[in-house]
């Protein structure tokens, strides 16, 4: 079974490129990012990718987004 981790920032260049290695690594890579239109959203090293909340305009909503993924996903 495989170990599902979670990246935030996939607008990044870094944040795709572990999403690539994890993925070689055998993990499921999933990314929550607060940009509808970002890097790592069309890479198939991703499992999915979610919008959440802007963390300096709605720091909560982003902390109770964050949650629910890391639960719902069985995020490592």
């Amino acid at each position: 079974m495989s170990t599902n981790i979670l990246l935030t920032g996939g607008r990044a260049p870094v944040t795709l490129h572990l999403a690539r290695l994890f993925k070689e690594q055998g993990f499921r890579v999933f990314v929550a990012e607060s940009e509808k239109i970002h890097l790592c959203k069309v890479s198939h090293s991703i499992e999915e990718s979610f919008l959440v909340p802007k963390p300096n305009e709605d720091h909560e909503g982003y902390i109770q987004a964050l949650c629910r993924i890391i639960n719902k996903y069985n995020i490592s």
